[in-house]
């Protein structure tokens, strides 16, 4: 897919409403879903991936279409992961054996080798159930108070009826949106748990940073990440430790160009090594471990993870302010209220999980059901629960 006119009108759609001061807006929404998923855990804390799956999505899904996620088996929510999935599996280099033969896109769908086709129109009619499903919803519920506010296009739609080529651009920059949030964050909020749960040491700091700072009359909000710079760091590293992208998004050049003396022909496949960019031991002492002490504080070395994280230049995510947020409402959330802890085996010993991750475009922790309990060490959890 080219970065023509069309994309680069849709991604203007999203990166305006997604911007720092714009993404406050959804502050006080971030921290009512982290609330309820600290809240599920609490009572089903073997369902961890699920509650997260279905906590995360009903957030995105209200930010970006105004819409209330009923219930685990709701209709547009599990549309539009259907879709995402699809995506994960055709973005993947090599998936399909015409990646490697770009001349079996000749082939008929009924020959060896072109069966890819008939999985593409397949997971086409997928992808448009889940764009114009909600989109239409959204539209016809304009008027009902069904489409609740603020939301990622209230203002587009509150102009009046968009052209038809707007209507392309919000429908599709919607699904860009969901996609480009859904399992991402699930994928770095997984790994948020599993990382306090190998590394208790760093739980401990960082509450005693929560209580000493914000007390325990209160739940911390998102804005006081400023005052909190062990937060900072723990979040940070999650991103760093282990990336959700680690080959980012797969891109071609469009045209030739020079990078430190070598010629890249147009047309070349361009997959960045995030991995390893936020690995470097040169860079980065002991990189496989999970260390939020390793930035001494610095918000400069802070920033620089994110600015690979999220990927580059005009391509950089536009929705990273609200991503980030996301995991601070939920590491405060948690952090503020429980102890995440790991499972027990019979014999009453703990279960220490393994970091095993899915091979993906987004790479998932392969979630135990062993995986973790969280329990109530404080008054303050009561809060959440009711």
């Amino acid at each position: 897919m080219s970065y023509d006119d069309q994309c680069k009108r849709q991604r203007a759609l999203v990166a305006s409403e997604f911007t720092q001061s714009k993404s406050q807006r959804y502050h006080a929404l971030q921290e009512y879903q982290s609330r309820m998923l600290v809240s599920d855990l609490l009572k089903q804390p073997e369902s961890l991936d699920s509650v997260i799956q279905y906590q995360i999505g009903s957030l995105i899904m209200r930010v970006v279409y105004g819409y209330r996620v009923k219930s685990r088996d709701d209709v547009f929510l599990n549309n539009m992961s259907e879709a995402m999935h699809n995506f994960g599996e055709g973005a993947l280099p090599g998936n399909f054996l015409v990646d490697t033969l770009p001349v079996l896109r000749y082939v008929p769908s009924w020959m060896p080798g072109g069966g890819f086709k008939k999985t593409a129109k397949e997971w086409h009619n997928v992808l448009n159930k889940a764009g114009w499903g909600i989109y239409n919803w959204s539209i016809s519920n304009q008027e009902t108070g069904q489409v609740l506010q603020p939301n990622l296009w209230g203002a587009h739609l509150d102009e009046g009826k968009p052209s038809e080529q707007k209507t392309f651009n919000l429908v599709w920059g919607g699904v860009a949106a969901v996609g480009g949030a859904l399992d991402t964050t699930r994928a770095v909020v997984t790994k948020y748990f599993l990382a306090m749960v190998l590394h208790p040491e760093v739980q401990r700091k960082a509450q005693e940073e929560i209580d000493r700072v914000i007390g325990k009359d209160r739940l911390p909000d998102i804005k006081d990440k400023e005052d909190l710079p062990y937060m900072r760091a723990l979040v940070t590293e999650i991103f760093r430790w282990e990336s959700s992208t680690p080959f980012g998004i797969v891109h071609s050049t469009s045209g030739d160009d020079i990078y430190n003396g070598v010629k890249i022909q147009k047309g070349t496949t361009i997959i960045p090594n995030i991995w390893h960019m936020l690995h470097d031991p040169e860079i980065y002492k002991n990189p496989s471990v999970y260390d939020p002490d390793r930035y001494e504080g610095s918000d400069a070395a802070m920033k620089r993870v994110l600015d690979v994280a999220f990927g580059f230049g005009r391509r950089v995510c536009p929705g990273s302010h609200f991503a980030v947020a996301s995991l601070y409402s939920i590491a405060l959330a948690t952090l503020a209220t429980c102890d995440v802890l790991p499972a027990l085996d019979e014999q009453g010993r703990e279960i220490i999980p393994k970091a095993a991750f899915t091979s993906a475009v987004i790479c998932l922790y392969q979630i135990l059901k062993e995986f973790a309990g969280i329990s109530i060490p404080s008054e303050i959890a009561k809060q959440i629960q009711n």
